[in-house]
């Protein structure tokens, strides 16, 4: 599996592993489920949807016992080094376990709750015969936490495929996943929220009633126009958080800004960050979010995905963060992947990155700063 993706001006996607958590064994029992099931989506009109940037599943409910919600994705047609590729990855959209669905986000700080699995992602041919298998590893997944592939197919090959895999131009994904979940009981639920707790709470409930301006369109007075979509927004708000766009608000007559070289849902989920200080995208598109916040000066939004970039640090991305880093001005990522290789240079320095890396003219300054702090 991987995790790469072209975007924006990135030429790689940046591989982001899930973090783990810790427990405080003394409030939580847990108990483990094992179990395992299967889901064939059939994706009609295939012709047709492959021109499409993404392709989502309807969401699916995991095994009897944890009905974990699921959903796959796919990229079509991603570009990777000079060669098409369809992409394929699965999500945990939301855990089935009820006392978590209850009790929400509020959950996750007080106990580690967890999904391991490993799954299997095939197409089906008119015989029911699976085709280009893949089977992953084991891995983590937390709620909105996405594992796949970047390069499940070539474009080419799939092609050459499709008279055996397409029926009335519908094309049948099989996902089958094992699952090892860890269920979480609180024993003390009478203690009231923390001052920390509380304070977020109070921040999610104002980001809750500014999005709801974004979502609802209320008294806006300003376009962001993308290749294929217009977003309502409030120049007071873009104002107050990018000087970009305070500026070009006062100069553009007609309050319409142009955003061309970013996808439609990185530039939404930009704008859902500035209303309400999340987005649904960053497990996904931490990358590109750091990129879109660089170009408009979004210091928020820039802060959230270095940190959350910064926590994926591993022997295989290292080199590409850091020089990911440079390209976007973040030297709070730079500094912390360069701490990384440092740490670990010798794993470092037999990876395929770090060669290119030090082949590559545009590294040179970033290189020799490297060498100067081992």
């Amino acid at each position: 599996m991987d995790g790469r993706h072209g975007a924006g001006n990135s030429a790689k996607r940046l591989c982001l592993p899930k973090d783990s958590q810790t427990a405080d064994s003394t409030v939580v029992t847990k108990f483990v489920d094992e179990e395992s099931f299967s889901f064939k989506w059939v994706l009609k009109d295939y012709t047709a949807s492959r021109n499409r940037d993404v392709i989502r599943s309807p969401d699916f409910y995991g095994g009897p016992t944890t009905n974990h919600r699921w959903r796959l994705k796919i990229n079509p047609k991603q570009r990777i080094e000079n060669q098409e590729w369809m992409s394929i990855k699965l999500s945990l959209i939301q855990f089935g376990d009820s006392m978590r669905n209850t009790l929400g986000p509020y959950f996750r700080s007080e106990a580690e709750s967890k999904v391991s699995a490993r799954f299997t992602l095939s197409f089906l041919d008119a015989n029911g015969s699976p085709i280009s298998e893949k089977t992953s590893s084991i891995v983590d997944f937390d709620e909105m936490s996405i594992f796949g592939w970047n390069e499940f197919i070539s474009s080419r090959e799939l092609a050459s495929l499709t008279g055996s895999l397409l029926v009335d131009d519908g094309l049948t994904v099989l996902c089958k996943i094992w699952t090892s979940s860890l269920k979480h009981k609180v024993n003390n639920v009478e203690k009231g929220p923390s001052e920390i707790d509380k304070a977020m709470e109070r921040h999610a409930h104002r980001g809750e009633d500014l999005g709801r301006l974004f979502k609802e369109s209320i008294w806006t007075d300003a376009v962001i126009q993308t290749s294929n979509k217009a977003f309502k927004v409030h120049k007071l708000i873009l104002s107050a958080f990018s000087p970009v766009f305070a500026a070009a608000l006062n100069e553009n007559a007609d309050s319409t800004i142009t955003i061309s070289q970013f996808p439609d849902d990185i530039v939404e989920a930009m704008l859902e960050h500035v209303y309400t200080g999340v987005t649904s995208l960053m497990n996904e598109m931490a990358p590109e979010l750091l990129q879109i916040a660089n170009k408009y000066e979004l210091s928020g939004l820039k802060k959230d995905a270095e940190y959350f970039t910064a926590d994926r640090l591993i022997i295989n991305n290292a080199v590409d963060i850091m020089v990911f880093a440079r390209v976007n001005n973040s030297q709070y990522l730079k500094s912390r992947a360069m701490k990384f290789i440092i740490a670990n240079k010798e794993e470092v320095m037999k990876t395929n990155a770090f060669e290119e890396a030090v082949k590559d003219p545009a590294n040179v300054g970033l290189i020799v700063e490297l060498f100067k702090q081992t």
